[in-house]
């Protein structure tokens, strides 16, 4: 016998001492004495010589809670990568790894022979565009007595054309990252800028960075790695035999192991959605404010998640005594007067236990020296008191007749359904912007992941927004030159070859739009760019189908390319089961076909739900020789994950004639054999227990247990364990 110290969940072992001489007159041994009604009393002298101490029952607050080691990580949302717009040479580097930068800070300066070119052009639209406004404002005052109208309106095609080019070179030096005063001291005094600064995507820290001064680098190079840890994701590992106690919105507390003495604070985020094949354990997060920066990413902790919280009767865990699945402790009614209270225990949190029966707050109890009393009852059967049943939520069945099918288990595994498992992609290579969902983000189909910013989307809209105004133009034209000829003016050949350009350029203006529909931009926005003339900046990478994001790959300023795999989103709604067969499985099923049922079970039993055997593939494969057997798993049970190992449960023979039957969940498996506890006088016999055929449910009986035997169907482990410290 020893007394419960650590916190965890009650593991119970049945060892029942019955008292001594109990119903007849008290004993008197030398200072010790039992009472008729079973009451012990103790002299002083025994009491010293015990040093035994007590303490009083009290309520007190207490947790019930599950912990797991876990980890700091900083989320994707507080990443980022700085990069350059355009190829180019490093001209100077201003950031350190460590240092700490703001939004927008200059981490480098490259210079570039792309910017130069850009800024020649809009200086030499400007030129064509003054030359154009000149000539335009010379002919208008000469007037159409000297000058004809064709000369007027060409002139004026001219200056809308120079205007749009102006349009056009500015919207070029915005999307490669001037500034507007930038552009405004190039157009007034041809003030060029020198360098293109490459600026930090958020406050943080530089945690990397790969740049040095001389250095060629292009756009699609992550220069410098940015990281904010004034928020961090607590990220642990949870066991999928824990799973369905925690839910999201649970508080939780991450208490690393440089800081023993002192805890991040916050509440369950997000729960993954599939269990990982390696190590069986779902994913969880806790968000945290980090303002002081002590935590570190990467530093390693407990995560407590506190599944509950209550007010609660509560005795020291050193007054309690681990009794076979007895738990009780001695209560003075005064000093070297003690009787045993049966408890029924709960919770555990710092050094107490929570006494759900038995005391009362204001018991006196014996903390010290209750061992030394508990070793004063002699052993006998195993025998449970109301108490232990309860705590060890004890039930039993009766042994009857019944048929028993034959049926065939087979371990099997869930997976996403075909078609319930989607991934999103870029259209374009650009880089990645804001990020909208996160691993165990419930998604509907179309809502946004995340957004790609591209240089070459912005370019594209640029030449729609030109194609567009050449195409203005040269209707404006055109209807000008169509009324001209009405008074003979042009010639046909010339107002042909005006219509034929304006077609193609139409032409144009409709390949642009459908080249920006197949980047992300529809129509109906397109619309929206061309009358603004404002490109813009970035386009969602939307989620194909409704569920579970289950995997992210995706760090804002990081440079992706089209058909590169950013998201994972999983339907649970539907699964797939997938059973490995071997070759002496084909036999076991031989008279199965497509089409018959099935029971899908969790390994401890539990049902996750009907269905029905779908396919099985024509031909062994692999070392293992092994062929598979497919099924579907519509509506699953809350437990059903993708990843989980479950039981195949197939019926191949109906039983027909009644047989002694036995309950499955009440056989207990030692070394190769079967055992029940058979419950006779209120207390439990371990029994050997040999099976024939069996199903879903229970077993045939050949030998150990006859029809009106009570066998137990839970508390089997416990009761076990007191067989074993009895013998």
């Amino acid at each position: 016998m020893k007394t419960l110290r650590t916190l965890g969940i009650l593991t119970v072992v049945v060892v029942v001492f019955a008292w001594a001489h109990e119903g007849h007159k008290a004993i008197t041994t030398k200072g010790v004495k039992f009472t008729k009604d079973g009451k012990l009393t103790l002299l002083e002298l025994n009491r010293i010589a015990v040093d035994m101490k007590t303490a009083k029952v009290e309520i007190r607050p207490m947790e019930e809670s599950v912990e797991l080691v876990a980890r700091a990580v900083v989320p994707w949302s507080r990443r980022g990568f700085a990069t350059s717009r355009l190829s180019g040479v490093v001209s100077a580097v201003h950031a350190r790894p460590g240092q700490t930068v703001r939004g927008g800070q200059i981490l480098a300066e490259i210079e570039s022979l792309e910017l130069e070119s850009l800024q020649q052009a809009l200086l030499d639209a400007l030129l064509r565009l003054e030359l154009a406004k000149e000539n335009l404002d010379r002919v208008r005052r000469l007037g159409e007595e000297i000058v004809t109208g064709t000369e007027i309106y060409r002139l004026e095609a001219e200056f809308e054309e120079a205007q749009n080019a102006v349009v056009g070179a500015e919207s070029e030096l915005r999307i490669v990252g001037l500034e507007e005063k930038q552009i405004a001291g190039l157009r007034q005094s041809s003030e060029r800028v020198p360098r293109l600064p490459v600026t930090a995507p958020m406050d943080g820290a530089v945690v990397h960075m790969d740049v040095l001064v001389g250095q060629h680098v292009e756009p699609n190079e992550h220069l410098f790695e940015i990281s904010d840890p004034s928020k961090l994701w607590i990220q642990g590992d949870l066991p999928e035999t824990l799973a369905g106690r925690v839910a999201v919105g649970m508080e939780a507390r991450f208490v690393p192991q440089a800081f023993p003495g002192r805890s991040w604070n916050g509440r369950v985020d997000r729960i993954g959605g599939r269990i990982e094949a390696e190590d069986r354990h779902v994913e969880i997060w806790m968000q945290t404010e980090n303002a002081d920066l002590a935590l570190k990413e990467g530093m390693f902790g407990l995560f407590r998640i506190v599944t509950g919280r209550d007010e609660v009767f509560a005795v020291p865990d050193t007054a309690v005594v681990e009794d076979g699945a007895e738990r009780y402790v001695f209560v003075q009614e005064k000093p070297g007067v003690y009787r045993r209270a049966n408890l029924i225990l709960g919770r555990r949190d710092s050094g107490f236990v929570e006494a759900r029966e038995g005391v009362l707050p204001g018991d006196e109890i014996v903390t010290r020296g209750s061992h030394q009393l508990s070793g004063l009852y002699v052993s006998g059967s195993i025998s449970l008191s109301p108490e232990a049943r309860r705590a060890v939520g004890l039930k039993v069945e009766e042994i009857d007749f019944r048929p028993i099918d034959r049926v065939v288990r087979l371990p099997a595994t869930l997976l996403p359904a075909p078609g319930r498992i989607a991934a999103a992609t870029p259209r374009i290579e650009g880089k990645v912007g804001g990020i909208h969902a996160v691993e165990g983000t419930r998604v509907r189909p179309g809502d946004p992941l995340a957004e790609i910013t591209s240089l070459e989307l912005e370019r594209k809209q640029l030449d729609l927004i030109q194609g567009a105004l050449r195409r203005g133009l040269l209707e404006k034209q055109l209807d000008v030159l169509k009324r001209l000829a009405e008074r003979g003016i042009p010639s046909r050949k010339e107002l042909a070859s005006l219509s034929s350009e304006y077609q193609s350029q139409v032409a144009r203006v409709q390949t642009a739009a459908r080249e920006l529909v197949a980047m992300g931009i529809p129509e109906s926005l397109q619309e929206q760019i061309v009358r603004t003339r404002t490109p813009i900046k970035s386009v969602p990478i939307s989620a194909p189908i409704g569920g579970i994001v289950i995997k992210v790959d995706a760090v804002p300023g990081r440079v992706v390319r089209p058909g590169e795999i950013l998201f994972e989103i999983l339907d649970p709604s539907v699964l797939a089961v997938e059973a490995p067969l071997f070759e002496y499985d084909l036999a076991r099923l031989d008279g199965l076909k497509p089409g018959d049922p099935v029971q899908i079970r969790a390994l401890d039993g539990g049902e996750m739900g009907s269905s029905t055997i779908e396919s099985v593939s024509p031909r062994l494969e692999g070392a293992e020789r092994t062929a598979t057997m497919w099924m579907t798993l519509a509506s699953p049970a809350p437990a059903a994950l993708p990843g989980l190992w479950v039981q195949v449960v197939a019926v191949t023979e109906k039983g027909s004639e009644p047989v002694i039957a036995a309950p499955l969940r009440g056989l207990l498996s030692v070394s190769g054999r079967r055992y029940a506890f058979v419950e006779r006088k209120k207390k439990f016999v371990r029994v050997l227990v040999e099976t024939g055929r069996e199903d879903a449910n229970y077993a045939e009986v050949v030998r150990g247990l006859f029809p009106g035997d009570n066998i137990a169907v839970t508390g089997l482990v416990e009761l076990n364990r007191a067989h074993g410290a009895i013998r």
